[in-house]
């Protein structure tokens, strides 16, 4: 049985982790390594593949769990990510398939989305980078409570603090 992950409405995703559909009804055929081609329509931000029939069909559309592998290429094929808040931005551009837990917060003005699974310690966290607000991903592993590489995000300290009381 598979897990069920929490649900947010389109008025309970924060407005800096809304994803924005282009506004046309565009349909992208997004081939795999495999040679398997899938279906993406940019304004529903739906895809023809197994993961986001089985797992990501359920999140509204401005949630960025909804976006499979495809979907995330499909922005980038289509130049359809610099209208993007800086934290979607960076998250459309990361290769990594999006996890389907999420917490998200904000640590003043500084945005920060979470992703993880079951599966592994390890936690993708999308969050200013540097001083100049830069947005990135770095890899949290929430058991060894260290950053990946001792590359620590702004306010790391913080972040690790907040995401082992959460789990």
């Amino acid at each position: 049985m598979r897990k069920k992950y929490a649900i947010l409405s389109e008025d309970e995703l924060h407005e800096d982790i809304k994803i924005i559909p282009p506004n046309d009804d565009k349909i992208i055929e997004i081939a795999d390594r495999d040679g398997n081609t899938y279906s993406v329509n940019m304004k529903e931000l739906s895809c023809t593949c197994e993961d986001w029939e089985t797992d990501r069909h359920n999140f509204c559309i401005g949630d960025p769990r909804r976006c499979c592998f495809h979907i995330k290429k499909a922005f980038r094929r289509n130049n359809a990510i610099e209208e993007q808040k800086p934290v979607i931005k960076a998250i459309l551009n990361e290769y990594h398939t999006v996890r389907l837990n999420m917490l998200f917060g904000m640590l003043g003005s500084q945005p920060v989305a979470i992703f993880y699974d079951d599966e592994s310690p390890w936690m993708d966290v999308f969050t200013e980078i540097d001083q100049n607000k830069q947005i990135g991903r770095s890899g949290f592993n929430y058991k060894e409570k260290r950053w990946a590489y001792n590359e620590e995000p702004v306010n790391g300290d913080k972040i690790a603090s907040f995401i082992v009381n959460s789990i």
